[in-house]
């Protein structure tokens, strides 16, 4: 995966979003998408920021 396709998913998150916030995103995500973790791990990571924070006016 090149950073150049990371940088293309739109994850906004607000300047309120703590640290435990964005762990609690990702855990919750892959204790829903399980198959998921065979995945290196910033694939599901970008997906489980996506769904937590999206961007407005921006479909995932």
């Amino acid at each position: 995966m090149l950073a150049t396709e990371i940088a293309d998913d739109f994850i906004c998150p607000s300047n309120e979003v703590k640290l435990i916030d964005a762990v609690t995103a990702f855990s919750l995500y892959v204790i829903q998408h399980p198959s998921e973790l065979t995945a290196f791990y910033v694939v599901p990571m970008r997906q489980a920021f996506r769904a937590a924070y999206p961007c407005p006016g921006r479909n995932p």
